[in-house]
């Protein structure tokens, strides 16, 4: 009997990622699918591939575009050997103090009333203002994901501190032209108690993303967030 084209895909996808030594982790951070959806596809759970989705995994896995379809066509991916994976590069993260993190807000500020004060009415110091405003709420919400994740979470009461601190970023429209920041602003409502419906997809991708977090930093010694007794 002829195999399934997805789960014929997850083989692939899962000999490729264990050949290469890669985590289905790290193939999400290269530009993969999310963890979640990886570790379906794997197990042969994942009947629904959108484009989107096949995309990604030509990204992540290091294959040429449209490897991912070739695939599911009965064909063989190409992948790409002479890539990034073979240059060691620096870090994709660096620790940022919350010092320095309180620096950068005030530096904002200052910056902003500057500009404000200059000329309130020029294009460029609109533009200017509003991508500092977006910086700055990118790298407070990164915090936020953190501090949200090892006090949030499931059937877990925020702390009030977190809420009066994080409360305005919280409530921030969804943005609607970055995909991913959009994704962390509806992460960042899970962990909050502040996203109550949601599609199963979503719910399953949030709840793996959470779980694996509690799990890293149990492994540290950490321990996981506390449960809402």
């Amino acid at each position: 009997m002829e195999e399934i084209p997805h789960v014929v895909l997850g083989k692939a996808v899962k000999a490729r990622r264990t050949r290469q030594g890669w985590t289905q982790t790290q193939v999400a951070e290269a530009g993969g699918p999310s963890h979640a959806t990886l570790v379906k596809l794997e197990n042969g759970n994942l009947p629904k591939l959108t484009p989107a989705v096949l995309a990604k995994l030509d990204q992540g896995l290091n294959w040429a575009p449209g490897s991912a379809v070739a695939i599911m066509s009965g064909g063989e991916p190409t992948p790409l050997e002479t890539s990034r994976r073979a240059v060691v590069a620096g870090p994709q993260h660096i620790p940022l103090p919350v010092e320095e993190l309180t620096n950068l807000i005030k530096l904002s500020k200052v910056v902003d009333t500057g500009l404000a004060e200059a000329d309130a009415d020029a294009r460029a110091v609109r533009l200017a203002r509003r991508a500092m405003r977006d910086f700055l709420s990118r790298i407070v919400g990164r915090y936020a994901t953190e501090l949200l994740e090892r006090n949030g979470g499931p059937d877990t009461q925020l702390p009030a501190i977190i809420e009066l601190s994080f409360g305005e970023l919280l409530d921030q429209p969804l943005d609607p032209d970055n995909a991913l920041e959009r994704e962390e602003q509806l992460y960042r409502r899970w962990l909050s108690g502040r996203l109550t419906a949601t599609d199963v997809e979503t719910e399953d991708r949030f709840r793996a993303r959470w779980q694996h977090s509690q799990d890293v930093w149990g492994s540290a010694g950490e321990g996981p967030a506390r449960r809402r007794a």
